[in-house]
């Protein structure tokens, strides 16, 4: 199945780290994510105490991409951003496939914090699917951790004022 391909290939990518541990439900009927990804405080580290967890939404496609590119765009349909919104933030995955082994798959990623979420729906006001722009997916372990890190912070410091009013650069 399409779906449990793409959840392969992430937790594959962040399995390589030693702080993050992936969560995936196959076959969910969960409406916005596919899981989580556990963040620990330290590296190869189960300990419970002080776990922070970011929701993940994977979207796969069995296509053999004819050029990698470091940038994709998207269509995600708005109620899945209103829910990154209220519920403090996601990363969303694209995952390029192909069942063959001889072929890697691509992976690409946007971290949609509250704020973001606000953003792109105040700037996409009349649109049921909002094109976003997606960065292809780092493969060093490091870069993957503080990634996750960093955005985990910064949806904690804006879940506070998500509901503020939005500041569009077009208004």
């Amino acid at each position: 199945d399409s779906e449990n391909m793409g959840i392969a290939e992430i937790t594959r990518q962040i399995s390589k780290t030693d702080r993050l541990k992936p969560n995936f439900n196959s076959y969910d009927k969960v409406p916005s994510w596919d899981g989580e990804v556990y963040i620990y405080d330290k590296p190869n580290c189960n300990d419970k105490s002080n776990l922070k967890v970011v929701r993940v939404q994977v979207k796969s496609h069995r296509k053999i991409l004819k050029k990698v590119t470091n940038e994709i765009k998207y269509k995600v349909d708005r109620k899945d951003i209103e829910n990154y919104k209220n519920n403090g933030g996601a990363v969303f995955f694209v995952v390029y496939y192909n069942t063959s082994q001889d072929i890697k798959s691509e992976i690409y990623y946007i971290l949609i914090s509250p704020i973001k979420a606000n953003s792109l729906l105040a700037d996409h006001f009349y649109e049921e699917e909002i094109k976003l722009r997606l960065n292809k997916f780092p493969n060093d372990a490091e870069k993957i951790t503080y990634l996750f890190l960093n955005f985990y912070n910064d949806c904690q410091r804006q879940t506070s004022f998500v509901f503020e009013p939005a500041v569009s650069i077009f208004n």
